[in-house]
């Protein structure tokens, strides 16, 4: 999940690529036969985000308005 209207994060998936091109995604919990030249992806989960994802400038730094209504550029901090 994100926060403060931040995005959530990646789920955790288990791909295998078989050698003739197709992929198929793997359930949490499975047993497979792979082949020859089969490649099995692990992408681990990520954490979700903090801050709205619009609120970001070009090089992903937050741009936030103080309690004084001046632009602060610099990266967002909990609590700020």
């Amino acid at each position: 999940y994100g926060l403060q209207g931040g995005a959530p994060g990646a789920p955790f998936r288990v791909t295998v690529a078989g050698a003739d091109g197709r992929r198929r995604e793997l359930p949490g919990k499975a047993n497979v036969r792979l082949g020859p030249g089969d490649v099995v992806v692990v992408e681990s989960c990520g954490g979700g985000g903090y801050g709205a994802p619009e609120a970001a400038d070009a090089s992903g730094k937050m741009v936030s308005q103080g309690s004084s209504g001046a632009v602060n550029r610099g990266f967002h901090e909990h609590g700020a």
